[in-house]
């Protein structure tokens, strides 16, 4: 299989040479900048949640939204075919076997934005995951066993794509029908053409000097460094065109509300408050909606036992932050639908004339204080500063919420306009 989900890994490494320091980022926070020499930036992050654990991502900007659109689907999956077709004289069977008995996981792919290696393993096992990514760069292999067993298990994935069309409909409505976030479907796999794949691909992984490199664990600082000079800092650069990502369009002014039947399942019509978010501050962002989603839940398990609620903030843009939602979303009867979008809009409009309560102002530091950190927790942050442009402060600790609230002051004026929102409904 070529899709890896979470990870988790192990590893201690071996003697260094640091190739550049930056003071960019705070000393106390236990973390070093390294450019190696063809480049290719590394953020160290020493932790000790885990002792001898390691993860780590590498990662640059453009993905197969930056292909033509006939070539799209070539692109997406070149990722997947390069894997699938082994490295060197590794057969992929060879190589999946090998992760297997080091106890390793690792996962390249080429996503609509962006293109992303991930790697998992054990202490003594590092190189040989490093070495994996040297061969990806230096000769990638695109072969027809390759391409078939992607397009076959690609088919398999595909066949419930139900709710793959369902959030087509929010998307193409929120970005003014842009086709590039359009989901790949079985009609697309027909597209794919190993020559496609196999130039996009290569033309992706040309130069590590877009690349960012993020390792979070306990490692010691120059027999990190010193291992992926060893083994990344050899990659020289080819010639290739950069990928650059489409404009996205602006979410469509004012109140855009649409209606569509045929989606929605179980006789319930799924309905959407999707809000453009202002102020990108996600703690914050997180708070409201923890006090959005109390206020819905006690208000409709009062009036109706039918209606189910989330609330959420999103982000269909990623790792860009272009766009950021603030997300109201229920399930109800089709009948009832007009009555709780006006009970919502109402709970939103209080909450922001009126503000916190006393016990929602309390609740405001437990809940900035909930989140369990660890590798994978400070991999997300550290990959989203450097990758989307987040806040560093967030980096090593958690950040206190801010939401200034003054008696009766319009909370959510700051993060939201409460004129412009699109409100879609699925219906049966």
């Amino acid at each position: 299989m070529f899709f890896v989900s979470r990870f988790f890994i192990l590893v201690a490494l071996l003697p260094s040479l640091i190739i550049a320091n930056s003071d960019d980022l705070l000393t106390n926070q236990q973390m070093k900048e390294v450019t190696l020499k063809n480049g290719l930036r590394i953020c160290l992050k020493r932790t000790d949640y885990e002792e001898g654990a390691f993860v780590f991502q590498m990662f640059a900007m453009g993905g197969y939204a930056a292909a033509p659109v006939a070539n799209r689907p070539s692109a997406a999956f070149a990722g997947a075919i390069a894997w699938e077709s082994g490295l060197q004289d590794a057969s992929s069977d060879k190589i999946a076997y090998e992760l297997y008995q080091r106890s390793l996981e690792m996962n390249v792919s080429i996503r609509l934005f962006d293109r992303v290696i991930e790697a998992s393993g054990l202490t003594e096992d590092l190189s040989y995951c490093l070495e994996l990514i040297q061969a990806l760069f230096r000769a990638p292999q695109f072969t027809f066993q390759g391409l078939e067993r992607v397009i076959s298990e690609s088919k398999i994935l595909f066949q419930d794509h139900s709710q793959e069309t369902i959030k087509d409909c929010f998307l193409k409505t929120n970005t003014q029908n842009w086709d590039v976030l359009t989901s790949l479907t079985c009609e697309d796999l027909k597209k794919v053409k190993l020559e496609q794949a196999e130039a996009f691909f290569k033309q992706a992984f040309a130069d590590p000097s877009l690349f960012t490199l993020i390792l979070v664990g306990d490692f010691d600082f120059n027999n990190a460094t010193a291992l992926l000079e060893k083994h990344l800092g050899c990659i020289e650069a080819r010639s290739s065109a950069p990928l650059i990502n489409p404009e996205a369009p602006h979410f469509p002014q004012g109140v855009t509300k649409r209606e569509i039947k045929g989606y929605a399942r179980n006789r319930l019509a799924l309905t959407r408050l999707t809000f453009p978010v202002i102020k990108k501050e996600l703690s914050s962002l997180n708070f409201i909606c923890h006090i959005l989603s109390a206020r819905l839940l006690d208000h409709f398990s009062a009036v109706d036992s039918q209606t189910q609620f989330e609330v959420h903030y999103e982000f269909p843009l990623f790792p860009r932050l272009d766009h950021i939602w603030l997300i109201v979303q229920f399930y109800g009867p089709t009948t009832t639908i007009h009555s709780t979008t006006q009970s919502t809009l109402k709970i939103i409009h209080h909450l922001n004339r009126l503000g916190l309560s006393e016990q929602e102002r309390k609740s405001e530091l437990e809940i900035s204080n909930s989140c369990e950190e660890d590798n994978i927790y400070l991999l997300s942050l550290l990959s989203n500063c450097y990758h989307g442009g987040w806040d560093s402060t967030l980096i090593d600790s958690k950040h206190p919420i801010e939401i200034k609230h003054k008696g009766s002051e319009n909370i959510l004026d700051s993060y939201i306009h409460l004129d412009h929102y699109s409100l879609i409904s699925l219906y049966p």
